[in-house]
């Protein structure tokens, strides 16, 4: 049970605890040098801080119980887009994609 899960790292490589979270429908925190940061834009599916001074401000506003659950729900929307199952299918296409190159090129 969360309301938010804050990952206040000042860099991180993706945090996948974060994206799991945001797949839960929680608004997550955290800093604009985490790896994650990169499927966050502010205030609309989570928040991002840059200096450690701001991030009281941050958790502030994502205590607030209307835009929590609303933007929880646009974490999840997002996070969506990442599940396993694409990862895979991605995967898969990629090799696909490489192996006939590959055989293209063993023709020329």
């Amino acid at each position: 049970m969360a309301d938010v899960l804050v990952l206040p790292s000042r860099s991180e490589a993706f945090g996948m605890s974060v994206l799991e979270a945001m797949a839960c429908g929680l608004p997550v925190v955290t800093s604009v040098g985490a790896g994650v940061a990169d499927l966050i834009e502010h205030g609309v599916n989570g928040f991002l801080f840059r200096e450690s001074g701001e991030l009281g401000a941050v958790l502030k506003r994502a205590a607030e119980l209307a835009s929590r659950q609303a933007i929880g729900e646009r974490a999840r929307q997002t996070a969506e887009h990442y599940s396993w199952d694409r990862a895979a299918d991605a995967y898969e296409e990629l090799m696909f994609q490489l192996t006939a190159a590959r055989r293209g090129e063993g023709r020329a």
